[in-house]
């Protein structure tokens, strides 16, 4: 489950201010909370039996190593903090597909999963972050990654489930109760034993 100091080093080297890792605070406190990241290396705490992956990074940060996924009090922190807590998931490596394409709707950026420079520019970034973690199972988040992954991920264990700001369509609410029941479906369904605990917020 831990990783090497060396392998920590060069994943922040890599995409401290871009990717970072499903450790949240306590259900007693804010989501986007960053304690988890002041403790003692860090690096033995880690998972990296698992990697979740979004698409791109709604925007731009260059302050706060790892902050991305924790950096408002939206449904992505949230959410992410309640599928992962207390679960096989807690502290595993979130990150994107595209590297440094900021935009805060992804589905304009669906188009761009064929296009070669931008492929070109993230594809060996995230594979050397999957050979660092020694090629984790991926969960991918919402369509837009499937259709990248179905082209380019084509040798890692893949899991779609939805993206965590998917809010339900005509004919359903999508609360957070049955986001983290429908998350854990479809990881169930691969063989993923869901927490015993269950929904918590």
């Amino acid at each position: 489950m831990a990783i090497e100091k060396k392998v920590y080093d060069e994943l922040f080297d890599l995409s401290k201010y871009d990717a970072s890792w499903a450790l949240y605070p306590e259900f007693d406190q804010k989501p986007d909370g960053m304690t988890e990241f002041q403790q003692n290396k860090l690096w033995q705490v880690i998972n990296n039996q698992y990697m979740i992956l979004a698409l791109n990074p709604g925007k731009k940060i260059e302050k706060i190593p790892w902050v991305n996924f924790h950096s408002n009090v939206g449904t992505g922190a949230r959410r992410l903090r309640e599928v992962t807590k207390h679960s096989v998931l807690e502290g595993c490596y979130i990150t994107d597909v595209y590297k440094k394409i900021y935009n805060a709707h992804s589905t304009k950026l669906q188009r761009f999963e064929t296009t070669r420079d931008k492929v070109t520019a993230s594809l060996p970034i995230l594979e050397r972050e999957l050979e660092l973690l020694h090629n984790p199972t991926i969960i991918g988040l919402g369509d837009g990654v499937e259709k990248f992954a179905k082209r380019y991920l084509t040798k890692y264990r893949y899991i779609k489930v939805f993206h965590y700001s998917y809010l339900g369509g005509k004919d359903i609410h999508m609360t957070d109760e049955k986001y983290y029941n429908q998350w854990w479906q479809n990881l169930e369904n691969s063989g993923i034993t869901r927490p015993s605990a269950g929904f918590q917020h």
